[in-house]
């Protein structure tokens, strides 16, 4: 028995193949967006990620000096007041001291913050002078040759923050921008002879 082909079939075959196509298209074109979509999101993270940790590497501090002032004073000799030296790395941005975060480790672990007029009464804060800036009218370090001294009064914190003959400590500085500096200090192994008032080195 011959089949008569039958021309509305035909036709209904065609059109179910060209919307099974045109469904294909609009997957495939989806999908595309998405990975488009995805692949500048990712981009765009890497560059935000990669300026920011250029920011946390370049914006850094450089130790120049890490000093001592004796206190006889109490139960023996021992470093009352510590002094930390710093310039500002090559290439660093203007990096504003008022804005750092100092944290001091020996047995136990105090914070600094900067000492104004909006913290008064508060124990904790860090002094800073000039030693040479271009514009030592502020705290900010702008010039790779600026140098300004960071000051931490242990006494005023607590009796253990005090730095005793041959103890060690660390002071972690933290920038605006997030890069961290650690400072070992070390005490000499002997104050005895020291005078009150007296600047040794802490290294």
């Amino acid at each position: 028995m011959k089949l008569i082909p039958n021309e509305d079939d035909r036709g209904q075959v065609g059109i179910g193949t060209l919307i099974v196509f045109i469904a294909m298209v609009l997957v495939a074109a989806i999908a595309a967006g998405v990975l488009i979509n995805t692949a500048g999101f990712l981009q765009d993270q890497a560059e935000n990620t990669g300026t920011e940790s250029t920011a946390q590497v370049a914006n850094n501090l450089q130790v120049q000096t890490q000093t001592g002032i004796v206190n006889n004073a109490g139960t023996g000799d021992n470093i009352s007041e510590i002094h930390v030296g710093v310039q500002p790395a090559a290439g660093a941005e203007a990096i504003n001291l008022e804005e750092l975060t100092i944290q001091y480790n020996n047995e136990n672990s105090t914070n600094f913050i900067h000492n104004d007029s909006t913290n008064d009464g508060v124990s904790n804060t860090f002094t800073t002078t000039a030693v040479s800036a271009e514009d030592g009218s502020d705290n900010v370090m702008s010039q790779s040759g600026d140098f300004y001294e960071i000051v931490l009064d242990l006494s005023a914190t607590n009796s253990t923050a005090n730095l005793e003959p041959s103890e060690e400590a660390e002071v972690t500085i933290t920038t605006p921008q997030g890069s961290q500096t650690v400072v070992t200090l070390r005490a000499p192994d002997s104050l005895a002879t020291a005078d009150p008032g007296e600047t040794v080195e802490l290294r």
